[in-house]
């Protein structure tokens, strides 16, 4: 079995991840984009992982357990408060599909280009999201 799909099978025994739409994004939005190199080995890990700056990629838990209470829809425009690694602002992207927008804040400068950069590596839903 893939590391995803252990943390997805994790998340759907702990009860946090419910929903098929994201499930769909959880495995179309990769954790292992938005850490470090060095973190790679670590980012199927139910587990906040450092980014930089005294910051940190949130849990995948706490993430989907957000995701899951925002109950987003297709269309939807978001703000996304304090993006670090840019993981939930692509997700969110993901959910809301080709209509829907996502305003992203930063105020750490260092994480600024650092999440924007993550983002961009996903093209289309890149285009969605505002920094």
């Amino acid at each position: 079995m893939s590391s995803i799909n252990k943390l997805v099978n994790i998340l759907r025994q702990k009860g946090v991840l419910k929903s098929e739409n994201i499930t769909k994004a959880i495995y179309a939005v990769d954790r292992i984009d938005f850490v470090s190199a060095d973190l790679a080995d670590m980012a199927y890990e139910d587990d906040a992982l450092p980014i930089g700056e005294g910051q940190t990629i949130s849990q995948p838990f706490t993430v989907v357990f957000m995701l899951e209470l925002l109950d987003v829809k297709p269309g939807q425009k978001i703000m996304d408060v304090g993006y670090g690694s840019g993981w939930q602002s692509t997700l969110l992207s993901y959910l809301v599909g080709e209509k829907g927008k996502i305003c992203a804040f930063e105020i750490v400068p260092e994480l600024c280009e650092i999440g924007r950069e993550n983002v961009r590596k996903y093209g289309e839903l890149y285009s969605r999201v505002k920094f």
